[in-house]
């Protein structure tokens, strides 16, 4: 979930978010082995970006990172995955 905020700057929309979600990973200790299914915690996301209208159409450029640590434990000792990362969007609108 992301809470994000718009400024409207004539046809021109800049947005920043921040959010809070879930996150599912499945992983293989051993080869062969059970799967097992985990999911973090505390998984956070922040993402800023801008969209431009051009007459009935809009341009949308976004970008933002996904932060998620899952604790594992492993043969060698207890550790942790780090989930998510970062991303860019970019799309096109029409509006009717």
């Amino acid at each position: 979930f992301t809470f994000k905020t718009v400024l409207r700057l004539g046809d021109v929309f800049p947005f920043f978010g921040l959010g809070l979600g879930n996150y599912y990973a499945q992983y293989d200790q051993n080869p062969g082995g059970p799967s097992l299914k985990d999911s973090p915690r505390e998984v956070y996301n922040l993402r800023a970006g801008l969209r431009v209208l051009l007459g009935r159409y809009g341009l949308l450029l976004e970008g933002g990172n996904t932060r998620a640590r899952l604790p594992i434990t492993t043969d060698v000792g207890r550790t942790s995955v780090e989930l998510g990362g970062a991303y860019a969007n970019v799309g096109l609108s029409w509006v009717f």
